[in-house]
């Protein structure tokens, strides 16, 4: 929505994990460099970790893109939260197999064969296991019974396992003793420092194509730094609604007093309504975008019809610039709001004030891996023919999500 008027190429702070725009702390070089060489020299288990929003996922998706798919079979569990037969049925199935699964040890035994063949095409098989700290200590357990796959010289699969620090702490369980101690190599990723956040920022917007890197003036640079305490995931969030609100108000540079309104709002604190004279200016600067032809948008973003309001992409202060009647926002209450159903072995979801379609995917499926989420888009799409374009989508909207469990997905990069 702001990328013409700032004269971006893409957007710079998507929430995606997206491996185009990796930063490369010096944490997350040596995650990634970690996972490299654990990997190459058939280490066996390695295991990152990180706080929410850390950009674990991001170094996977970094590594997977640089896999050589005629020297890696790379295999990404996106759901850890299962028991070990039902793991090694998935495993099985990826390798073209058809498992047994009230039989495991027959399993193991197919699962070995295909890795002793991969092996034998001097091919490295590697399972990544994201989101690690879900997976049932009963399968963590058995999984070591994995890594004993091997040659007398090397393992034959490699395994990844990453988590947020309660991985850690679970490794730590008396029965996980001898899986931790198979662990080659341990990888933690930090929160970026003050400087290393003001730098992501800049190199961000400079993938995203920016003319100019200094959109946002260093004292706002500094106050959304310490905002976010160097978690990236934070980071995108506090500078995607800034350029939005920044956009809605018509300022081409994101000053200190924007970044403080923006936390606020990204906060849910509420400050004193738009008084008159300011409303007027920031509908007046919008107008005068709008017939300049800077912005080629659907009115309807802005205006609010009966009970249907078009989503406000990103934060209430952009959202602000024509407020709505007590009525309207009495319609669109969360309590009047349906939380979910179920319909055909799917779920429904009616769209609430804040909602975004990857907040809902996150709902319904739990965590994702971004390629499993454009699979998603997609089937959801399929699923919601009046969907066009999920980034708007509608308060009270009613959403079907398909059932996909039971798919799984092989990445190669």
């Amino acid at each position: 929505m702001y990328r013409n008027f700032y004269q971006l190429a893409r957007e710079p702070f998507h929430v995606t994990p997206d491996p185009e725009f990796l930063f490369l702390s010096e944490s997350h070089k040596q995650a990634l460099a970690a996972i490299i060489y654990g990997v190459k020299v058939r280490k066996g288990f390695v295991t990152i970790t990180g706080p929410v929003g850390a950009g674990k996922t991001t170094i996977l998706r970094a590594f997977l893109k640089q896999s050589d798919p005629a020297l890696f079979k790379v295999i990404y569990v996106f759901d850890p939260a299962v028991p070990f037969s039902t793991l090694v049925a998935n495993l099985c199935r990826e390798f073209g197999l058809t498992p047994s699964p009230d039989d495991v040890p027959r399993m193991t035994e197919m699962l070995y064969l295909a890795l002793a063949d991969e092996h034998s095409k001097n091919r490295t098989v590697v399972l990544v296991i994201d989101e690690a700290q879900n997976m049932p200590i009963a399968t963590l357990e058995r999984l070591r019974m994995l890594s004993n796959f091997e040659t007398t010289q090397e393992k034959l699969l490699q395994i990844v396992l990453a988590g947020q620090p309660e991985l850690e702490e679970l490794l730590k369980t008396p029965s996980l003793a001898a899986l931790r101690q198979r662990r080659a190599i341990r990888a933690v990723i930090s929160p970026l420092t003050r400087k290393e956040s003001i730098g992501y920022i800049e190199y961000r917007l400079s993938k995203a194509g920016a003319a100019d890197t200094g959109i946002f003036r260093k004292a706002a640079l500094e106050i959304l730094a310490k905002q976010a305490e160097g978690i990236p995931r934070t980071i995108n969030i506090l500078c995607d609604n800034a350029l939005a609100t920044g956009y809605a108000y018509g300022k081409t540079h994101i000053d200190a007093a924007l970044a403080r309104e923006v936390i606020r709002d990204v906060e849910g604190v509420r400050r004193p309504a738009f008084g008159k004279a300011r409303l007027t200016a920031v509908a007046a600067a919008i107008a005068g975008l709008c017939v300049a032809g800077a912005l080629m948008l659907d009115p309807s973003i802005f205006f609010v019809s009966g009970r249907q309001e078009r989503q406000p992409v990103f934060s209430a202060a952009a959202a602000r610039v024509l407020e709505q009647s007590p009525a309207q926002k009495d319609a669109v209450r969360p309590e009047k709001v349906v939380a979910a159903s179920r319909r055909g072995g799917g779920a429904v979801r009616i769209v609430r004030r804040g909602d975004t379609m990857i907040d809902l995917i996150h709902d319904v499926y739990g965590a994702q891996d971004p390629g499993r989420i454009d699979f998603l888009l997609g089937r959801i799409k399929q699923s919601n023919p009046a969907i066009k374009n999920p980034s708007l989508i509608l308060v009270g909207q009613e959403i079907m999500f398909p059932d996909v469990k039971h798919e799984t997905m092989e990445v190669h990069k």
